[in-house]
C-alpha cells in the first residue's frame, strides 16, 4: 500500500464516526512518529489496534499498510522537521502554514 493511497483513504473514511476518524488519525501519526509503535503495528497489528476503536475499514487499511509505505512517511516527516529547525536556528523566518495545505 503506498503513500497515496493511505491519504486517499482517511478521506474515504465515514465522516459520521468521528471519533473513529480521530482514532484513525491518532494511530497513523503514531506510527509515523513512533518506532517502536510502528514496529508493533507491522509485526503484531491484533495487539497494536487493540486499543482503539476502529471501523472496519480503517482496520483493514491498518492491517495491510506495508513498512515502506510507514518508513517512507517517517522520513519525509523527519526531513521536513530537520529542515525547519535548521532554518529557525540559523534565525530564518517560518515559512507560513496555509490551511489549504493540510
Amino acid at each position: 500500500m503506498d503513500v497515496a493511497f493511505l491519504f486517499y483513504s482517511t478521506c474515504l473514511l465515514p465522516k459520521a464516526n468521528t471519533m473513529s476518524k480521530e482514532n484513525f488519525e491518532t494511530l497513523v501519526g503514531r506510527a509515523v512518529l513512533n518506532d517502536g509503535f510502528r514496529h508493533l503495528l507491522l509485526a503484531d497489528p491484533d495487539q497494536a489496534l487493540s486499543h482503539f476503536e476502529l471501523t472496519e475499514q480503517e482496520v483493514y487499511i491498518l492491517r495491510h499498510i506495508d513498512c515502506e509505505t510507514l518508513e517512507a512517511m517517517s522520513r519525509m516527516l523527519e526531513a521536513r522537521i530537520r529542515t525547519i529547525r535548521q532554518a529557525e536556528a540559523a534565525g530564518k523566518p517560518k515559512a507560513p502554514v496555509h490551511p489549504s495545505s493540510h
